[in-house]
């Protein structure tokens, strides 16, 4: 239902309060649609001004020390960690056919980059043209990052770099657009809701 990521998405990333697989969508987002950096190196600026603005407080020796400690233990999600991102980086670098799809539908083609014990997932979603993805609503927030291609819904048509956000407050079919295959990075709260019940089927054998 947007065309760009909101502010609170890029706060929260310079916050360091997303999980993996958020940061990894926020990070994205940054290098495909370039312009939008200075919306990071805005935010990036706000939270180090509050930062300076914060009073200085004496700690004890211990709290320091346990402090340090943890700065240099690696952080531990509870989900599958990110790591390096080579799929994500095959696709900017337009090597599409380096990144290990597996049959997600008629024309359709999947790649989970990361999931979380809570049932969070960021996709890698590929689509032929003219391909429709069945009627769907959400449980939870989506994002969709177009990286190669277009597609549309009932809101309107989402070219490369730009963005959509849902939530269960849509219900829509999605159409690739033109005669170029679409790519999309998909951040998914939890498992979309298909309406149908032979595409509810399909959902539970192919694991999205």
């Amino acid at each position: 239902m947007n065309d760009v990521l909101q502010n609170d998405w890029i706060m929260s990333y310079v916050a360091g309060v997303l999980n993996p697989g958020e940061s990894l969508m926020v990070e994205t987002y940054i290098a495909a649609r370039g312009e939008d950096g200075a919306r990071l190196d805005a935010a990036s600026e706000i939270a180090g001004a509050f930062l300076e603005s914060v009073p200085v407080a004496d700690v004890s020796a211990s709290l320091r020390d346990e402090t340090l400690r943890k700065l240099d233990t690696p952080f531990a999600y509870k989900g599958s960690d990110v790591g390096s991102n080579p799929s994500i980086d095959a696709i900017m670098r337009g090597k599409i056919d380096e990144v290990p799809w597996s049959f997600l539908g008629p024309g359709l083609r999947k790649h989970k980059v990361w999931s979380s014990s809570e049932g969070g997932a960021l996709w890698l979603l590929r689509a032929e043209p003219g391909t429709k993805i069945p009627d769907h609503t959400h449980s939870g927030t989506e994002l969709t990052l177009v990286l190669r291609g277009s597609y549309r819904d009932a809101t309107g048509s989402y070219n490369e770099a730009s963005l959509q956000e849902a939530d269960e407050s849509l219900e829509h079919e999605l159409e690739i657009m033109g005669r170029d295959e679409c790519i999309c990075l998909a951040l998914t709260e939890s498992p979309i809701v298909i309406k149908s019940w032979s595409g509810r089927f399909l959902q539970k054998l192919v694991g999205f």
